[in-house]
């Protein structure tokens, strides 16, 4: 059903299991409300094993902004697209300056908290 080969994993097999994870996430959390707990645990546990799948996907650390504000994160990249928790970056989803760095050191990690003091 899922990737699971040694193949490298492809853009169109990402997304999909980034749409699955969230659905699983929906109803695990619908389930809880409804106090049904063997569902929510279920969809808790489907959830969990996607996520596996997807921590296999390539990873690059970039910086980029959104607004105004830096940020440094790592993310996946499949062939020439970033995605950030399954989400593609770029100017349409607010991404702009995207470019790829070797490493986010701490004064990065610090740079990044000290502006959200700002907003």
């Amino acid at each position: 059903m899922y990737h699971q080969t040694n193949k490298a994993m492809k853009l169109k097999e990402y997304l999909q299991l980034a749409e699955d994870k969230g659905i699983a996430t929906r109803k695990s959390y619908a389930a809880k409300n409804e106090n049904d707990l063997d569902t929510y645990f279920a969809q808790k546990e489907v959830a969990n094993q996607i996520e596996i799948l997807m921590d296999k996907a390539p990873k690059v650390n970039v910086s980029f902004m959104i607004g105004y504000r830096s940020y440094f994160r790592e993310v996946v990249k499949i062939g020439k697209t970033y995605l950030d928790k399954g989400t593609r970056m770029n100017r349409t989803n607010g991404y702009s300056c995207l470019e790829e760095i070797s490493a986010i050191t701490e004064k990065m990690k610090s740079d990044m908290i000290s502006d959200s003091y700002y907003y």
